[in-house]
């Protein structure tokens, strides 16, 4: 699949919920990171071109994306892949229904009620989905786990 069709994708997917929630979609170049925008071409397009890409994201994302991301295999590899980043600022560790914001904009919340008191600045983590759908979250230097759900 052409690397624009799939970046479009994880746009789709990544705006889903903001549309759920009523909120204005943010157009590509919010989205993408600037290395993604350049990687794909973006960067080169005219205020016209992205406006345009931006309404075809919408009406794609409203009328087929839906079916494609329950349907498709590649789509479905690409949304459970982990995620690598780090937690901005200091996490005080977990103590119930902790909520942790990452640098890639994604905000988490502690799923269990395990409790760990560790004091840390800007931790990497990585999230993976389990067997069973669930989320965790793991601790790179630390090796702990905790199970997670997104809430942002």
């Amino acid at each position: 699949m052409p690397l624009i069709i799939t970046l479009c994708l994880l746009l789709v997917t990544q705006t889903a919920g903001a549309a759920a929630l009523g909120e204005e979609f943010p157009g590509v170049e919010a989205l993408m990171s600037q290395d993604e925008q350049d990687q794909t071409g973006v960067s080169e397009l005219s205020t016209a071109q992205v406006r345009a890409l931006n309404d075809w994201l919408i009406r794609y994302t409203a009328e087929d994306a839906p079916k494609l991301i329950d349907n498709n295999p590649e789509v479905q590899r690409v949304r459970d892949e982990p995620i690598r980043s780090r937690i901005i600022g200091s996490f005080q560790g977990w103590r119930g229904k902790t909520r942790v914001t990452l640098e890639n904009g994604q905000v988490w919340q502690q799923r269990l009620a395990n409790k760990w008191y560790i004091k840390l600045e800007n931790p990497e983590v990585e999230i993976r989905k389990t067997f069973f759908g669930y989320y965790e979250m793991t601790f790179i230097a630390h090796g702990r786990t905790m199970g997670v759900a997104r809430v942002e």
